[in-house]
C-alpha cells in the first residue's frame, strides 16, 4: 500500500513538473506562431520591380537589407494600431491605448498572449514627441524584443543599424544611434520637454554600451525600445533610434 502511495505521489510530481515546464515553453511557441500569423495575414513584400519608386526603394533595400512591405492596416480590426515595425528579426504591429498595462499580455485582438503586443507609452504623442517609447517583452527565444540585446555587440550594430516603421500616413527609416543602455526599473527615463530631452540624451550617450559616433540632433525625433534586462536585478534595457520619413 505504501509503495503504491509513493508511486502515485511520484507520478503527480512528474505531471506537475511537466505542466510547469510546458507553460514557459508554450509562451515562446505561441509568440512565434502569433508573429508568423500576423506577418502572413497583414503584410506583403513589395518588389522593386512593382514599386512606383523602384530606384529609390532598390537603394534603400540595398542599404538596409530590408525589403519593403505593404501593410494592410485597413484589414486589422483594431483602432489601437498605430504602426508596424520591421527589422531583420522583427515584423510586428504596434498599438497604443490609454494605459501601459492592457497589451502587456494581450494580442492585437484582446486575447490572452503571454508575450503581449508591442505598445507605445500612453503618455506619448506618437512620433511627435522628442522620444516615443515602445515597450516589448524580452522573450528568451528572441521573439518580441528578445533579439535587441544583439545590439550590445558593435559588429552586429554595424551591420544591422537600420530598421523600418510603417504607419497609415507614411514609411520611416529608423537608425540605431544609441544601441543599448542598462538601468533599473526605477530610473525616470520619460522625456517631458526639450530641456529634459537634451540632458537625457547626453546622459544616455555616456551610459551606452558603446559610442556609435552618431551625435544626436535637437531637431530630430527618436523612438526608444524599452524592455526588461535579465542580467541585472530589476533591470531594464533601452535603445534609441533616429526617425527619418521616407515617403
Amino acid at each position: 500500500m505504501r509503495r503504491k502511495l509513493l508511486l502515485v505521489l511520484s507520478l503527480m510530481l512528474v505531471i506537475i513538473g511537466c505542466a510547469q515546464l510546458y507553460t514557459p515553453i508554450s509562451n515562446y511557441v505561441n509568440a512565434d506562431i502569433t508573429s508568423a500569423q500576423l506577418q502572413q495575414k497583414y503584410t506583403t513584400e513589395v518588389t522593386t520591380q512593382t514599386s512606383a519608386r523602384s530606384c529609390y526603394t532598390a537603394f534603400l533595400t540595398s542599404m538596409t537589407g530590408l525589403d519593403f512591405l505593404d501593410v494592410d492596416f485597413d484589414a486589422i480590426s483594431n483602432n489601437d494600431i498605430v504602426g508596424w515595425l520591421q527589422s531583420e528579426t522583427i515584423s510586428l504591429p504596434i498599438v497604443q491605448t490609454t494605459n501601459n498595462e492592457y497589451y502587456l499580455h494581450r494580442n492585437i485582438y484582446g486575447e490572452y498572449l503571454y508575450a503581449g503586443t508591442l505598445f507605445v507609452d500612453y503618455r506619448n504623442n506618437f512620433l511627435q514627441d522628442n522620444v516615443t517609447w515602445i515597450y516589448g517583452h524580452s522573450m528568451k527565444n528572441g521573439s518580441m524584443f528578445g533579439s535587441l540585446t544583439k545590439y550590445d555587440d558593435y559588429e552586429y550594430w554595424l551591420n544591422h543599424k537600420y530598421m523600418r516603421l510603417y504607419t497609415k500616413d507614411g514609411i520611416y527609416n529608423l537608425t540605431v544611434d544609441i544601441p543599448g543602455v542598462y538601468t533599473d526599473a526605477f530610473d525616470d527615463y520619460f522625456v517631458y520637454d526639450e530641456n529634459s530631452f537634451n540632458s537625457a540624451m547626453t546622459r544616455w550617450e555616456n551610459m551606452s554600451v558603446f559610442n556609435t559616433g552618431e551625435s544626436y540632433s535637437r531637431d530630430s525625433k527618436y523612438i526608444g525600445f524599452y524592455q526588461c534586462a535579465y542580467r541585472i536585478e530589476n533591470g531594464r534595457r533601452f535603445m534609441l533610434l533616429k526617425i527619418d520619413k521616407l515617403f
